[in-house]
């Protein structure tokens, strides 16, 4: 940037993607890594979250450097190649030497969602949904250890089925609703722009609430606006179709709620699963 006395700001996207499944691999309309034009599409992981982000901020650089711009702020591009896995190895180590050199940014533009239809319950028009915060990430590790044995003399409970029961608690139980102060002011914009009934009921919340509730837990986009969301993501136990094996593990992750944190999120975990036999660990 020209002016030395204004502080940067800084443009963010990344480049790697959550994995397949192998098994699935075949029931791709398209081969999954592609990225496949077909139809005006681009077939391909990641083209959502988050290339599109990067391949529109190069060509963005690109035009304004043909038309020789320059900017008075100096302006960052930041592209992580592990923001699938918390960043630790890419933006973590940027945010780490701007801290050692005493580098303040006035801004950061992060990858937020996408503008499209069917986004906004009620809400027929396409909406742009602008992210101004961001749920806290913690995955669980539960772990059953009980005495095994064979299949053909089978304990009243073994590791498998005390695991398998806290797996239901947690999708029987989970987190209550809740209007956190980022889809306040969502709901305090959207309102006056929406149809009758949504205006209705987002300008008279505390008579609606459990209309709005029940309308935004129909869809699972829906209900992560409104609750830390628990997910039984990975489940291992096991070696032999005729071993009762005495270890049995699942990774729960949770995508916790503004308002909520670490400590309320375990705590709401082992009242559901009140289960002495069941360590939860982060």
């Amino acid at each position: 940037g020209s002016d030395p006395s204004l502080k940067p700001i800084m443009y963010m996207g990344h480049l790697d993607v959550v994995p397949i499944e192998r098994a699935t691999e075949e029931q791709w309309v398209q081969p999954p890594f592609s990225g496949k034009v077909t139809d005006n599409f681009i077939y391909g992981r990641g083209t959502l979250d988050d290339k599109c982000t990067v391949i529109g901020l190069l060509e963005a650089a690109e035009i304004l450097a043909k038309e020789d711009f320059k900017p008075k702020r100096t302006i960052y591009i930041l592209f992580g190649q592990d923001e699938e896995i918390g960043g630790g190895q890419g933006s973590e180590i940027v945010a780490n030497h701007f801290r050692e050199e005493g580098l303040e940014l006035e801004l950061i533009w992060d990858e937020g969602t996408v503008i499209g239809k069917d986004l906004v319950p009620g809400m027929p028009n396409e909406v742009a949904l602008i992210g101004i915060a961001e749920k806290g990430y913690v995955s669980y590790n539960l772990t059953c250890q009980m005495p095994g044995g064979h299949s053909s003399m089978p304990p009243e409970n073994s590791a498998i089925s005390n695991l398998n029961r806290a797996l239901v608690a947690i999708a029987d139980n989970p987190f209550p609703y809740e209007i956190s102060k980022p889809v306040e002011g969502f709901i305090d914009y959207i309102g006056p722009v929406s149809p009758f009934l949504n205006k209705l009921a987002f300008s008279n919340r505390w008579l609606f609430e459990p209309l709005i509730f029940h309308s935004y837990a129909a869809t699972g986009g829906g209900r992560a606006l409104i609750q830390t969301s628990m997910s039984a993501t990975i489940v291992k136990a096991g070696v032999k179709d005729n071993v009762i094996p005495s270890k049995a593990q699942a990774v729960v992750n949770c995508r916790i709620l503004p308002g909520e944190n670490l400590e309320s999120t375990l705590e709401y975990l082992n009242e559901i699963i009140n289960d002495t036999t069941i360590k939860i660990s982060p």
